[in-house]
């Protein structure tokens, strides 16, 4: 139940409005702060977090192996060198013998080594297409925890400001309270509100120390005075790009289907590998009379079974898996794009609903007024302090979720990463 006090004391009542109106100018430079802090935006930490050198050691190392494992498989057969000696001894004075030395070149009649360096070219650009999609992971990582932390500053704002203004008001009930103008009750009643509003921010606080821990993963020297930026997106945010860009995750996906389908373009047949020719010279004698000459051959492999079928079964298996993959993940894409930009007009529109902050603010400078004035009770105050806090925190979480929204669709959309 509420107690309504007549005001005896006219120079309080002065005094109270005075000090709510000194609160309310101090909460509103706490309030403009961060916009004018100067100090990193959200492309400079993004920037920073993929300045990371041991990315391109890694990249350098994928591709170095590819290319050493196709060198390995396309290289080609070294010649050898024979030499035989065969000597034959028998009855009558028999002997016979033969020297020959020989070089055999093994050969291929089909071009699937220069078919497996053109699978190699595809493996190099899936290799580069990985890389642009670990840019694009992290850079949405660090943009959605760029834009947390922001988040919880405005909130520990808005929290911290009706902490102050109910400060105010304890100080200014708790002088009228020794003077009688207003009980004991009313005085106990927004110091109950000032330790819970206290309580409060210092759990928006450990949000932000989360969601800045989490930034400072990826970039260690950042601090929270730093982070700075409007929380809702920006019309040229959440424009359309003029020319279309692929996913890299999709770039990756074609890239390895190809190299699959280049690799099994590549599997020789069972009569176009492991062909021979030889040539050498022999020297006979047979005891009596000797001779040398010249031999020519060539080596035809004979195995009808081709050894390599289950090689390109499995080859062209995993390509039609990949296809698969590829275009499911284009559908998949398309999809979630068109739900990001669903949401973020959904978010939009709640933003543009909400009532301006004057008109709590209005409604606080009466309530404040009345309870000076003894003609309101500590309940209509409480009740405008909490309606303002409220909207003003339903607006942020609005524009939160707008962020996100946008977040994701510049994601779908290969954007928000720095050259």
């Amino acid at each position: 139940m509420d107690i309504m006090l007549e005001s005896k004391t006219p120079m309080v009542a002065r005094l109270f409005v005075c000090g709510v109106c000194l609160a309310a100018v101090s909460i509103g430079f706490a309030m403009a702060a961060p916009a004018q802090e100067r100090g990193r935006s959200v492309d400079d930490v993004v920037a920073a977090a993929l300045a990371q050198p041991h990315i391109e050691e890694i990249i350098e190392a994928e591709l170095a192996a590819a290319r050493a494992e196709v060198a390995g498989r396309t290289r080609g057969h070294a010649p050898t060198l024979s030499v035989e000696h065969h000597q034959m001894l028998g009855g009558a004075g028999l002997s016979e013998r033969e020297s020959t030395i020989q070089v055999e070149q093994r050969f291929d009649i089909s071009a699937w080594r220069s078919r497996s360096r053109a699978a190699l070219a595809h493996r190099e650009a899936a290799i580069r297409s990985g890389r642009e999609a670990w840019r694009l992971e992290v850079a949405h990582a660090v943009r959605d925890a760029f834009f947390r932390a922001r988040y919880r500053q405005d909130r520990v704002v808005v929290v911290e400001a009706m902490a102050d203004a109910l400060h105010a008001s304890v100080e200014a009930t708790r002088a009228r309270a020794e003077r009688g103008d207003v009980s004991l009750l009313e005085l106990r009643r927004l110091e109950q509100a000032l330790a819970t509003t206290r309580a409060l921010v210092a759990a928006e606080g450990t949000e932000l120390a989360a969601a800045v821990a989490q930034l400072q993963v990826w970039v260690p020297s950042l601090h929270a005075g730093e982070i700075r930026g409007a929380l809702a997106p920006a019309p040229s945010e959440i424009e359309s790009p003029a020319a279309e860009q692929r996913l890299p995750t999709l770039a990756r996906l074609a890239h390895e289907r190809d190299a699959l389908r280049a690799d099994a373009e590549a599997v020789p047949g069972s009569l176009a590998r492991d062909w021979a020719v030889q040539a050498g010279y022999v020297r006979t004698h047979d005891g009596q009379d000797g001779g040398h000459g010249f031999v020519v051959g060539v080596g035809v492999p004979l195995d009808f079974r081709n050894p390599n079928r289950a090689e390109l079964q499995r080859l062209r298996a995993e390509a039609a898996g990949a296809d698969a993959r590829l275009q499911l993940e284009s559908e998949l894409a398309g999809r979630r794009e068109a739900a990001a930009q669903q949401r973020l007009s959904v978010a939009l529109a709640a933003l543009s609903e909400l009532p301006p902050a004057t008109d709590s603010s209005e409604l606080i400078r009466l309530a404040e007024a009345a309870y000076a004035a003894g003609e309101g009770g500590v309940t209509e105050l409480l009740g405008a302090h909490a309606g303002r806090t409220e909207i003003e925190l339903l607006r942020i979480d609005v524009q939160w979720e707008a962020r996100q929204a946008a977040n994701v669709l510049m994601m779908m959309r290969a954007g928000g990463v720095p050259e």
